[in-house]
């Protein structure tokens, strides 16, 4: 804070960062918290002298280490990220879920980080889409995946991790439902950024474990609020049952049950659709 500007009257910074709602943090390059409010520290049940000095991964819950080691790198390497939400830990056990916004300082000896946000928040965005029974994914204008919840983690065969990289290559192969389908087709994510079009349709989807589903999915460019950079979202539900249900009705429909062969219907159908494909006299 050495390049702070303000008259003679005006607080020092430290005081301010002390008496800010809810979280204020300030994490130098190494990682070791600098500065801290007295908010953050009661919440811990710590004193801020005692937060200052430490990691400030010594701040997480156990069980939400390795998350926030992820995300602290992402963003401290420039990689954007949504908000997170991570729980705080104190020295009795308990956790308190709190909810970051994390901004990068220059300073002369690398990047700080300062955090800021709010103590167990009433409505998280990030829960609310990780509970999500359909997958969302999200990528950015280059095809990367910024964003994926926990159901297209599922979905995508990476259950229990958080997927990044190019999309065609943690965002699961696709193919057609039906005849055909033994080649996988491009990306729907990709093609919906690319054509700047939505997409819609029922594919079959193949996870990194090799397990295969029948899913809903549709896709759309957008453009990310305030950043102004292109984007593409696609949400996928899960319709193998549904699938199956519906084309054990299509099979009834068409074939006999005890032999498994056309039925009347269908047969004539077919033919009368033959006949009238063929060429003038040659019926």
């Amino acid at each position: 804070m050495n390049d702070w500007v303000g008259n003679d009257a005006a607080l020092d910074p430290r005081i301010v960062l002390g008496h800010l709602g809810d979280i204020a943090v300030l994490v130098a390059p190494d990682g070791t918290i600098v500065g801290c409010n007295h908010v953050t520290a009661s919440a811990l049940g710590r004193s801020a002298e005692e937060v200052v000095g430490e990691s400030v991964f010594a701040l997480i819950h156990p069980d939400d280490a390795e998350l926030a080691v992820q995300q602290y790198r992402r963003y401290a390497e420039g990689d954007e990220i949504f908000r997170p939400t991570l729980r705080l830990g104190r020295p009795d056990g308990s956790a308190v879920p709190a909810e970051f916004v994390a901004r990068r300082i220059d300073g002369p000896d690398g990047t700080y980080l300062a955090l800021s946000g709010r103590i167990a928040p009433l409505v998280n965005a990030e829960d609310l889409v990780d509970s999500l029974r359909i997958g969302v994914l999200l990528v950015d204008a280059e095809g990367e995946v910024i964003r994926a919840n926990m159901s297209a983690a599922e979905l995508l065969g990476l259950a229990g991790t958080d997927p990044r990289g190019p999309v065609a290559e943690v965002g699961g192969r696709f193919f057609p439902v039906g005849v055909g389908g033994s080649r996988p087709v491009e990306h729907p994510l990709l093609v919906a950024l690319r054509d700047q079009k939505v997409v819609h349709d029922r594919m079959v989807l193949e996870g990194a474990d090799g397990t295969r589903r029948v899913v809903e999915l549709e896709a759309w460019p957008v453009t990310v609020r305030f950043a102004e950079f292109a984007a593409a979202v696609m949400t996928m539900a899960d319709v193998t049952d549904r699938h199956e249900a519906d084309e054990e009705v299509r099979r009834r429909a068409i074939e006999d049950d005890l032999t498994g062969v056309l039925n009347r219907s269908t047969f004539m159908a077919r033919v009368a659709a033959t006949v009238d494909a063929l060429a003038p006299g040659r019926q």
